[in-house]
């Protein structure tokens, strides 16, 4: 019987010699937490991709994600306790002045909440009995 190769391939997508499934998986996560990832080019890897703005911070995050065994809650309870998240969304002068497009993490970038984070937000501040009188129309 022929096999479809799938089984090797994905074994070669999580094996311990290949960290760029992980590297992939933890700038996903920073982008899903600041906007955009470490890579810029969140959906391309490769050579025609951009380089990560912070290679030490990517690995160092990606290190300690597969020595958490690939924990997806340890890996965003990293990004999310980090100074970097806790950062002022208000840049002084000089931060803006040497840092316009935030490429060095100097401040917060703000951005819009999406539909879903947004009803989580009123949920949370609102009455836990009233959840189910709350309708949306998006």
């Amino acid at each position: 019987s022929h096999n479809s190769g799938r089984l090797e391939l994905a074994k070669d997508i999580v094996s311990d010699q290949n960290p760029l499934t992980a590297r992939l998986l933890i700038n996903r996560l920073w982008a899903l937490c600041f906007g955009r990832g470490l890579v810029s080019t969140t959906d391309n890897f490769g050579r025609l991709g951009k380089k990560p703005s912070h290679p030490k911070l990517l690995d160092h995050l990606t290190l300690k994600f597969i020595e958490n065994n690939w924990s997806i809650k340890e890996a965003l309870k990293n990004i999310l306790l980090s100074r970097t998240f806790k950062s002022s969304s208000q840049a002084n002068m000089i931060q803006y002045q040497n840092d316009p497009r935030n490429e060095y993490l100097s401040y917060y970038s703000s951005r819009r909440l999406s539909a879903e984070n947004l009803r989580d937000t009123l949920y949370s501040i609102g009455d836990t009995k009233e959840r189910k009188s709350i309708y949306f129309s998006f």
